[in-house]
This record gives structure tokens, sequence and C-alpha cells, in this order.
């Protein structure tokens, strides 16, 4: 089954930033990954997230082509070994199979070391099909967990407020209260035209 549409990708090269390595995995065949031009030894690569046992990948190249390349695989995204090799890319050929015995990896990469034309590299989509590895997984990333701070004792102990005497006496039931009128403000009457 495919494995790399949407996963992270990243390239050693890019043209402008509407032809980004994400696109060559967003299953849109209308969308590219480019490279600079003029540029001969270049990578575009795809991280699985977890390793899988990849035994193909098929290129859907743009007129702008490799002559030479390789497609790559690595367990731990820093050793790449190549799986497969191709030596007479012309300008316009297409979708490109490549087909291998199938290898643990968790990275993907097609190396680029030869253009076929005068542009750089252009693919519409790579795709890379494989299935689960029955093979170790490299360890996860270590994340160092951190610890906050839990409430303890306090040193300066608390106690609820008390209720403070007033000053002022409460009015009772059978005192009445002298009211006063309300004061009327200002009126202002609308002018004229």
């Amino acid at each position: 089954f495919e494995i790399a549409r949407e996963k992270i990708s990243s390239a050693s090269s890019v043209n402008i930033a509407a032809t980004d390595a994400a696109l060559a995995f967003d299953g849109n065949p209308g969308t590219r990954w480019e490279s600079a031009h003029g540029v001969e030894n270049v990578w575009l690569q795809v991280d699985l997230g977890d390793v899988f046992l990849v035994s193909e990948v098929k290129i859907s190249w743009e007129f702008a082509c490799a002559r030479k390349y390789d497609i790559e695989l690595s367990t731990d995204g820093v050793s790449f070994t190549s799986v497969w090799s191709k030596t007479d890319g012309v300008g316009g050929m297409g979708l490109i199979d490549s087909v291998f015995s199938g290898t643990n990896a968790r990275f993907v990469r097609m190396q680029a070391f030869e253009r076929a034309t005068q542009y750089g590299y252009s693919i519409w989509e790579m795709e890379v099909y494989g299935s689960v590895s029955s093979g170790p997984s490299p360890p996860p990333m270590m994340v160092t967990p951190t610890s906050l701070p839990t409430p303890g004792p306090s040193s300066n102990p608390t106690s609820p407020p008390s209720p403070q005497p007033t000053t002022q006496p409460s009015p009772s039931p059978t005192t009445p209260q002298p009211s006063s009128p309300p004061t009327p403000g200002p009126t202002v009457e609308p002018s004229s035209p």
C-alpha cells in the first residue's frame, strides 16, 4: 500500500516556495516539487514516521527530470543505502516505477546526480509502497519529562478573616430613616436650526 502521502518531507533544494517538497507527497497530480535550476546534486526525501518494508517507489516526473538518480533508503535518516538506480533518464520520461527487494526503511530518498534538461528537477508525485515491517523499529526520540511543582505545606499559615465590628449603626425596623427628594438636574433644550 502507498505509505508516503502527506508525510513529513524535505529537499536539499527548492526553486520557489510554491514548489515545496510537500507537494510531491500530497496526492495531487497538479502540484509539484521543483529544485533550483542548474544544480546537479539534489535530493528529495520523505519520513514515513515508522519503519516499513519498502519495495517500490513510483516517481511521476515533470519534463525537468534526472538523467541519473538513485532511490536510497535509511532507518535513521543519516546513513542511506542505494537500492535502485537510473542512468538514462530523458526529459518528459513521465512515470518511472522502481521495484526492488523489500528493505526496512523509515526514510526514502530520491538522490539526483545529473539533470536531463537545463532546468532543475521537478516531480509531480513520489509514491512509496510497502508493508508493515516485522523488523525492529528504531528507538523513539527521548523526551525528558519536566516536573511541575506541587503545592505543599506553607510556612506561613493563613486563617480565615475574622468579622470586623462596624462603626455605623444599622437601621432598625422601628427607626424611620429620613429620605430626601431627588434633585432635578439641568434641563437641556434642543436648539432650533
